[in-house]
């Protein structure tokens, strides 16, 4: 056999294999009891926090799976090396900072806060027109930092819009959170 003609028969054995055991891990109830009980945990921090639902989910995925072709065309088999170990290395973090999510979505909701979009409405009914400007203060930052990053390239502007969208989550999250003292301290106000 040559090679040509292994590699397809290993993805054929690969997927067989895989097929196999989904089949073998729907029949088992232990495992489907801890993925329900996950799927709750995560449905419960994109409750409170979707924002960080979604850079944990697929912020880092984007930037490694057009990263690493930008580092292989830039730095050659040592780029893409250094983008595998990045991603070896951001795993546990990763895994921490949702286990570290889920414990903060519990505690809030444990003191009764009604989520994201509760929050979202309590905002925009006190401070509509402040919100609505730095929505569009965002939005027309994040659109003129796409229409700078095209100029390098496609795969310069996938990796370091995400990467920008990653750091400008936990500024929006603080803004997010100033908003809700406010409103919440102006609807106390009206309800004495």
């Amino acid at each position: 056999m040559t090679q040509i003609e292994i590699v397809p028969l290993a993805f054929l054995a690969f997927f067989v294999l895989l097929i196999l055991f989904i089949i073998l891990a729907s029949k088992n109830k232990k495992l489907m009891n801890q993925a329900k009980e996950n799927t709750k945990k995560q449905k419960l921090v994109a409750k409170h926090y979707p924002t960080y639902n979604f850079a944990l989910r697929y912020g880092f995925i984007v930037p490694i799976s057009f990263g690493s072709p930008l580092a292989l065309q830039t730095y050659g088999l040592t780029g893409g090396f250094v983008v595998l170990g990045l991603i070896l290395f951001l795993l546990p973090l990763l895994h921490m900072a949702s286990l570290f999510l889920q414990k903060k979505a519990k505690l809030k909701e444990a003191e009764g806060d009604k989520g994201y979009k509760a929050n979202i409405k309590l905002i925009k009914t006190h401070y509509p027109m402040d919100f609505n400007a730095y929505l569009f203060i965002a939005s027309l930052g994040s659109g003129f930092l796409g229409i700078y990053l095209y100029d390098f390239g496609i795969l310069q502007a996938i990796t370091f819009g995400s990467l920008f969208l990653l750091l400008f989550t936990p500024l929006d999250h603080w803004v997010h959170h100033k908003f809700l003292k406010k409103s919440k301290l102006k609807d106390q106000k009206q309800n004495e």
